[in-house]
Protein backbone atom coordinates (compact mmCIF):
# COMPACT_ATOMS: atom_id res chain seq x y z
CA UNK A 1 0.00 0.00 0.00
CA UNK A 2 1.27 3.65 -1.13
CA UNK A 3 0.35 6.99 -0.02
CA UNK A 4 -1.57 7.94 -2.95
CA UNK A 5 -3.93 4.88 -2.72
CA UNK A 6 -4.42 5.41 1.38
CA UNK A 7 -5.15 9.17 0.64
CA UNK A 8 -7.25 8.38 -1.85
CA UNK A 9 -9.11 6.13 -0.11
CA UNK A 10 -9.44 8.18 3.45
CA UNK A 11 -10.93 11.26 0.89
CA UNK A 12 -13.72 9.56 -0.27
CA UNK A 13 -14.17 7.99 3.29
CA UNK A 14 -14.64 11.66 4.28
CA UNK A 15 -16.59 12.59 1.56
CA UNK A 16 -19.06 9.72 2.36
CA UNK A 17 -18.73 11.38 6.12
CA UNK A 18 -17.76 8.22 7.72
CA UNK A 19 -14.72 10.12 8.93
CA UNK A 20 -14.50 13.48 10.62
CA UNK A 21 -11.92 16.07 8.91
CA UNK A 22 -9.73 15.71 11.81
CA UNK A 23 -9.55 11.85 11.63
CA UNK A 24 -8.30 12.74 8.15
CA UNK A 25 -6.07 14.63 9.06
CA UNK A 26 -4.80 12.42 11.63
CA UNK A 27 -4.59 9.16 9.57
CA UNK A 28 -3.33 11.48 5.89
CA UNK A 29 0.31 9.78 5.79
CA UNK A 30 3.07 12.59 5.03
CA UNK A 31 6.74 11.88 4.56
CA UNK A 32 6.10 7.89 5.18
CA UNK A 33 8.90 5.70 5.43
CA UNK A 34 9.79 1.71 5.84
CA UNK A 35 9.54 0.21 9.16
CA UNK A 36 12.45 0.06 10.76
CA UNK A 37 13.83 -3.33 11.91
CA UNK A 38 16.37 -3.66 14.78
CA UNK A 39 17.54 -5.66 17.02
CA UNK A 40 17.70 -5.69 21.32
CA UNK A 41 19.93 -8.12 22.61
CA UNK A 42 18.72 -11.73 24.22
CA UNK A 43 21.34 -10.79 27.63
CA UNK A 44 19.77 -13.59 29.98
CA UNK A 45 20.11 -16.05 27.62
CA UNK A 46 23.69 -16.42 26.22
CA UNK A 47 26.81 -15.71 28.49
CA UNK A 48 29.44 -14.94 25.83
CA UNK A 49 27.07 -14.34 22.43
CA UNK A 50 24.89 -12.40 22.67
CA UNK A 51 22.21 -12.93 19.92
CA UNK A 52 19.41 -10.58 19.02
CA UNK A 53 15.84 -10.36 19.32
CA UNK A 54 14.01 -8.57 15.86
CA UNK A 55 11.85 -5.67 16.83
CA UNK A 56 9.75 -3.84 14.09
CA UNK A 57 8.87 -0.49 14.97
CA UNK A 58 5.88 0.62 12.15
CA UNK A 59 5.96 4.66 13.19
CA UNK A 60 5.79 6.85 10.38
CA UNK A 61 4.81 3.85 8.04
CA UNK A 62 2.41 4.55 5.54
CA UNK A 63 -0.33 2.81 7.80
CA UNK A 64 0.50 3.42 11.23
CA UNK A 65 -2.16 6.51 11.36
CA UNK A 66 -5.01 4.62 9.84
CA UNK A 67 -4.60 1.77 12.35
CA UNK A 68 -4.84 4.30 15.24
CA UNK A 69 -7.70 5.62 13.87
CA UNK A 70 -9.10 2.19 13.68
CA UNK A 71 -8.08 1.32 16.80
CA UNK A 72 -9.63 4.16 18.46
CA UNK A 73 -13.40 3.41 16.34
CA UNK A 74 -13.07 -0.44 17.44
CA UNK A 75 -12.02 0.14 20.95
CA UNK A 76 -15.61 -0.10 22.65
CA UNK A 77 -16.08 -3.49 21.12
Amino acid sequence: MNEDHVIRLLTRLLKEGFISSGEYNVTKPIGSRLARLYGVPKLHKAKENYPLRPVMSPIKEVGYGLGKMLRNRLSHL
